[in-house]
This record gives structure tokens, C-alpha cells and sequence, in this order.
């Protein structure tokens, strides 16, 4: 295995990145080498994704946080700084982007990249919308043999969904009929947050808000994924947020592809936010090893009915398979 389909996959795990650089594949190229990494988006959980890359070449720091971009340029002071990512990926020596962005930005941010040959590692979800997936998708059809991608699904690394995934597919339930995956994160709901002044020197508030519809600056959208996620405008809800990992185990355990149907319900919905409870039911076809399937996936407080206490806890998944003797 060379060196670069596997890019210091101990020093990474946190970040769970694993990039390659465009076209170099070739023999006796030096082990030493580094990537040109640009990160977008250096605070919080980009701060994290920061860290684990730190040992490649850091060439171009983006956030929209003056104070943060600060802190983040003290520890890598050759790297450019930029507060527009569109300005940052127009950096000629970047190989490979790291996008740690609010949700509603990830689509731009990855077809950029990929559109100019940069290999990406992207914070989930992948996309906002159906729509951004599937531009997201078409750009990545026309560098998947350039570029190396990956989503910031971190738990698809550890012991636990590995194992899972080896006793469903090794037969240890039988013949799997059905998967319900739960978080009981409760998103709140109503309308957009009224005006609260201008916003800090420090932010550009403007970059902020990015593709999206513009709404007014208050502080209470700054607290982390929690407090804008559940608005349309900047994230998906928890089946976006906690959905993307938890998803991840029974689409990776059940080789799923793309369903037959899906049907959802929620709670009244708002023009604003998304649901405070949603269940949502897909039908996938069989495969060359399994049968037909069901998954149902249940948040703010809504569960399966669950055989064991063993199952009750707030978040997890279960499948659920016959034994024929």
C-alpha cells in the first residue's frame, strides 16, 4: 500500500482523514512528503480537525471569525489567512481541503474544491439538500480518479460499528429483515431569531450567512451545531446532524444503495425550523446477500418498541434479522 492511500492514518484518526494528492501516485516518491493542506473553518470542531492535520503542510487558514483565524495563524504563521473561502481555494499550491463549515456552506465548499482538483475530507453532512448531494456527487464523478474524499463520519473507525457490521454481514442474526436507528435529541422549534444589534467587529457576519437567505445577527445562532442546525436555512436537524453517523452503521452493515421509497412525519412544520420529532421509513431492494429491507430512523424523542432495556438508551440502532433451522 503506498504511503499516500493511507496518510498517517494513526496520526489522523480523530479527524479521520485520508487524502491524496492529485496525480502523483508513482514510484519512489518520497515517504517524507507532505500535503498542502487549506483548512475552512478553524474554530470549534475545525479547531479538532486543525489539530489532526497539523503534522502535513499547512498552507491556508479560512474562518469568518477574525479572533479565531488569529489564534489558528499563531500556530501556523506561514499559512495564508483568508475570511472567504471562495478566495482561500483560489490558492494555487493547495492540494487538499479540510471543510469544518456550518452545515449550509459544505455543498459550495466541497464542489469548489473538487471542481479544481483538490482532494476534500468534509464535516457531515455532506450537503444541506438532496439537490446540493447530488451537485456534490456530480463534481466528485469527475475527479474520483484524481482525488481522494471522505465525510467526517468518525465513528465508522471505531471497534464497535467494525464489529456490528461483521456479525450482521457474518450471518449472526440470520437473514436481516429491518434496521431502526433513534437519537432523542430534541431540536427546538419556531421562528428565525429577531434582530440583536450589529454584530462583533471580530465576525463577518455576511460570510456567515453565505448562501443563504439573509436574517438578521443574534448571538443565539452562534452556540455551536445545536443552535443553528435546526433552522432550514443553516443545517438539517438531528437526521442531518446525529443521522449521519448513526445511519452510517446499518447503510455500511447492509450495503445499502439507493431506496425504492421513503415515507416521513414530524411535528407541525415550520416555514423556519425543522421538525421537533420526525420518523422516516425507507425500502431498499435485496442484494446478492441479503433480502429485501426496512430502516426506520426516529428523533425528538420518538423510539422503536424495543424487545430489552438493553435497547433503551437515547440513541442507538438495532436490526434485526430470522433464523431458520
Amino acid at each position: 500500500m503506498k504511503r499516500r492511500e493511507l496518510l498517517k492514518a494513526g496520526a489522523v484518526a480523530g479527524a479521520g482523514l485520508m487524502v491524496l494528492r492529485s496525480g502523483i501516485l508513482q514510484a519512489g516518491q518520497s515517504p517524507g512528503e507532505k500535503l498542502n493542506v487549506a483548512v475552512v473553518g478553524v474554530g470549534g470542531r475545525g479547531g479538532s480537525n486543525l489539530g489532526d492535520v497539523a503534522g502535513e503542510n499547512i498552507v491556508a487558514l479560512c474562518d469568518v471569525n477574525s479572533q479565531t483565524l488569529a489564534k489558528a495563524a499563531e500556530r501556523f504563521p506561514k499559512a495564508q489567512t483568508y475570511a472567504d473561502w471562495r478566495k482561500c481555494l483560489e490558492q494555487k499550491d493547495i492540494e487538499a481541503v479540510v471543510c469544518s463549515t456550518p452545515d449550509h456552506t459544505h455543498a459550495f465548499v466541497n464542489v469548489w474544491a473538487l471542481n479544481r482538483g483538490k482532494s476534500v475530507y468534509c464535516e457531515k453532512p455532506l450537503a444541506n439538500s438532496v439537490h446540493e448531494a447530488r451537485a456534490v456527487r456530480e463534481a466528485y464523478l469527475k475527479q474520483k480518479d484524481k482525488v481522494a474524499t471522505q465525510m467526517g463520519t468518525q465513528i465508522h473507525a471505531s471497534d464497535n460499528y467494525r464489529r456490528m457490521v461483521e456479525l450482521v454481514k457474518g450471518g449472526a442474526i440470520g437473514k436481516v429483515q429491518e434496521a431502526r436507528v433513534w437519537c432523542s435529541r430534541t431540536p427546538h422549534g419556531g421562528d428565525h431569531l429577531p434582530a440583536a444589534g450589529d454584530p462583533p467587529p471580530h465576525l463577518n457576519w455576511d460570510l456567515w450567512i453565505g448562501p443563504s437567505p439573509m436574517h438578521p445577527y443574534n448571538p443565539g445562532y452562534m452556540g455551536g451545531c445545536l443552535a443553528w442546525n435546526p433552522f432550514w436555512d443553516f443545517g438539517s436537524g438531528q437526521i442531518g446532524d446525529m443521522g449521519s453517523h448513526m445511519m452510517d452503521m446499518a447503510w455500511w452493515a447492509l450495503d445499502l444503495r439507493f431506496p425504492t421509497t421513503c415515507k416521513a412525519e414530524g411535528s407541525p412544520v415550520s416555514a423556519d425550523t425543522l421538525p421537533t420529532w420526525l420518523t422516516a421509513e425507507w425500502d431498499h431492494p435485496a442484494n446478492d446477500w441479503r433480502p429485501a429491507v426496512k430502516v426506520y430512523w426516529y428523533d425528538g424523542g420518538k423510539k422503536p418498541g424495543v424487545p430489552s432495556k438493553v435497547f433503551n438508551r437515547d440513541s442507538d440502532a438495532m436490526f434485526k434479522g430470522v433464523i431458520y433451522k
